[in-house]
């Protein structure tokens, strides 16, 4: 019994919290938190570049540009789930509010740090196996279709894949956040908040789990 009180206490300090940060926090952490999933998403491409040695020079174009995009990667997350979280709001009956939406969605953004840290590693090993192949590339298009050659052979990797349902299982964190600040940014009940929360997080992660697989 004494248990399942410290278990609502838990649970209703987070919800006080979250609705106070949804209602007047500022947006140090969560920006903080997208800038470090930006970081950590980079190292996905930093790990490529290091699997390739030598022949990095061969997709030199590609790698700045992937970088490049993996640095606003994390704002980009951010404004999807936060336009996800809003949509799904107003289709559930609630009354959102989008600035505090958007807060609540960039508390959320921390779990998706370690989760892309695991991403990067699950790849990295995964193309310890995988030989560059010998074909000379003309043109940004041949260097695209040569790449994706490459990097077609770590697919349904069982290091891959497995570090990708590892980093997935990490983001239900994000969903515990999320479904416990939505409930007064949404004005929603608390189980109506967990499927706003869960919906666009489970596209989400069969994205990257298709992504494992090739699909």
């Amino acid at each position: 019994m004494e248990m399942g009180a410290d278990k609502m206490s838990v649970t209703s300090t987070m919800e006080l919290f979250l609705q106070r940060k949804a209602a007047t926090g500022r947006l140090y952490v969560p920006t903080l938190s997208a800038i470090l999933l930006g970081a950590a998403l980079l190292l996905q491409t930093y790990v490529l570049y290091l699997a390739l040695g030598e022949q990095f020079i061969e997709q030199i174009d590609l790698l700045v540009i992937f970088g490049l995009y993996r640095l606003i990667e994390g704002f980009i997350i951010w404004g999807l789930f936060t336009a996800s979280f809003y949509i799904l709001a107003v289709l559930a009956g609630g009354t959102p509010l989008f600035g505090h939406i958007f807060r609540v969605a960039g508390w959320g953004l921390a779990p998706f740090i370690p989760a892309a840290l695991i991403w990067a590693m699950g790849q990295y090993y995964a193309l310890q196996g995988v030989t560059y192949p010998d074909w000379e590339p003309f043109g940004m298009e041949q260097e695209w279709a040569k790449l994706n050659e490459y990097t077609a052979a770590t697919h349904g990797d069982p290091l891959l894949v497995g570090s990708t349902v590892l980093g997935c299982t990490v983001l239900s964190l994000s969903a515990y956040i999320w479904a416990h600040g939505l409930t007064t940014a949404c004005d929603v009940s608390r189980r109506r908040a967990w499927i706003i929360a869960s919906i666009p997080l489970m596209f989400y992660s069969c994205w990257r789990l298709l992504g494992a697989f090739g699909v």
